[in-house]
């Protein structure tokens, strides 16, 4: 399959992904979930299943389940912003919902290996979750391995399902750029980056002794935002120095076409 061909097949998938997770009672009160293109993508070019139908339910179940794990992380948001109840009780339920569908539906094509080696993704990425929330003294480095691994968990899971391989450590690299670009892009609209106040809190004199999660203090809030624009532009020469050497073709035409949309829409690259 070529590039054009696998954006084709991404396309129509995202519409069928779409129609999955639309419910009208859940989305009068939370943000309709975000699909994430780009890993959409990569599970396309994953896949060497010749049977149509299961190729595509098994790459939508396997999105469901990222979709799942992404509308529980903004249940922390709400705790710390919001506080609503309501929100937060229809934001837990909206997660469960979701992730309950890819068991049902990969049930249906009687794909267990692929069941059991989504489920280790979820209890592995929740553990790793746990991890940078919680984990004591923890500096810049293990933080950032901790969320690179979080990045590519559910596609390598996949991988290892599908054709018992891991994913290459390019699409762990630019997932992990694409969530620090993504958090940049908030702080220059003016709006709120959780995960900066919790990277952020390697800052702090006592983060070792913190179980409850609270913002940071405005200055050391700025020192977190200026370590991620560097943290940017390191990411960058490394996933330009990582395609260089990477074998996988399409692979590295979607990293290097979304690589240079990030950088052409960043002002840190101006």
């Amino acid at each position: 399959m070529n590039s054009n061909e696998l954006f084709i097949e991404a396309a129509e998938l995202k519409d069928r992904i779409r129609q999955a997770i639309y419910h009208p009672y859940l989305l009068k009160y939370i943000e309709p979930p975000k699909i994430d293109e780009e890993k959409l993508l990569i599970l396309c070019s994953i896949s060497n299943e010749k049977n149509d139908n299961i190729k595509q339910e098994t790459i939508l179940s396997t999105m469901l389940v990222q979709i799942a794990l992404d509308i529980h992380d903004n249940v922390l948001l709400i705790d710390l912003t919001s506080n609503s109840q309501k929100e937060r009780q229809l934001t837990v339920l909206a997660g469960d919902y979701y992730s309950s569908l890819y068991y049902k539906r990969l049930s249906l094509i009687n794909e267990r290996r692929l069941i059991r080696m989504l489920a280790d993704g979820i209890k592995e990425v929740n553990e790793l979750k746990t991890l940078f929330l919680y984990g004591e003294n923890l500096d810049t480095k293990q933080l950032l391995h901790i969320q690179w691994r979080i990045e590519g968990c559910i596609l390598n899971q996949f991988s290892l399902a599908v054709r018992r391989q891991k994913i290459s450590p390019i699409i762990n690299e630019f997932f992990l750029l694409k969530r620090l670009m993504k958090e940049k892009e908030l702080i220059d609209n003016g709006l709120f980056s959780l995960w900066i106040h919790l990277f952020g809190r390697q800052f702090t004199s006592n983060r070792s002794n913190k179980k409850n999660v609270e913002l940071l203090p405005q200055e050391i809030y700025k020192k977190a935002v200026q370590t991620v624009d560097s943290l940017i532009i390191k990411s960058c020469k490394k996933i330009e120095a990582m395609l260089k050497n990477d074998e996988d073709d399409i692979v590295s035409s979607i990293v290097k076409r979304q690589l240079s949309l990030f950088k052409a829409s960043n002002s840190l690259f101006e």
